[in-house]
């Protein structure tokens, strides 16, 4: 049954709720998807018919691993170190625009938005008040909001206290107990 579906489900009444129950290829998975809108396309991987496909082709994710994989096994050991060395470099040479890319992406914060944000703590940690070669981007994990920017070690205190005010609290006390100054 599966194998005669058509490459695209159309939905066209309009408020119609379309539920697709459908087996992975490879994993053996029951993939559920449910589309409820008026003129909804549901395009099926052109390889195996079966999943959706994902957002950077025809494929979907688990096809374009398995070809990636096999690309990458058919390689030699020249031809993979050639790609490798080609990648560092392109990397190297595009590091900045890379990192501004992942912060918009993880974060939702823009280039212009983090400017304006270190412009307003004065280029410095909101914590410590040094000012730092590289900030990161604090965020609260449960709501995924921006709190601000801090330097790498005030990163690493909040990352080790699990954002918990209470752990904090305690290594202060703990510091002043011991403080000999």
């Amino acid at each position: 049954m599966i194998e005669n579906m058509a490459r695209t489900i159309r939905v066209t009444p309009a408020r119609l709720s379309l539920t697709i129950v459908l087996p992975a290829t490879r994993c053996k998975k029951i993939w559920k998807y449910s589309h409820s809108s008026k003129h909804k396309i549901v395009k099926l991987c052109t390889k195996c018919r079966i999943s959706p496909q994902h957002t950077y082709g025809t494929w979907c994710k688990d096809c374009w691993s398995q070809v990636s994989k096999d690309r990458w096994a058919s390689k030699t050991d020249e031809e993979r170190e050639l790609i490798r060395k080609g990648q560092r470099l392109w990397y190297s040479s595009n590091k900045l625009s890379v990192q501004k890319r992942k912060i918009e992406q993880k974060y939702g914060l823009t280039e212009e938005q983090f400017n304006r944000k270190l412009e307003k703590q004065n280029f410095i940690c909101e914590i410590c008040k040094t000012t730092p070669d590289k900030f990161y981007v604090d965020h609260n994990h449960d709501t995924g909001k921006v709190r601000g920017l801090i330097c790498h070690h005030c990163n690493i205190i909040l990352g080790m206290s699990k954002d918990q005010i209470e752990v904090l609290r305690s290594a202060a006390r703990y510091l002043k107990r011991y403080d000999e100054s």
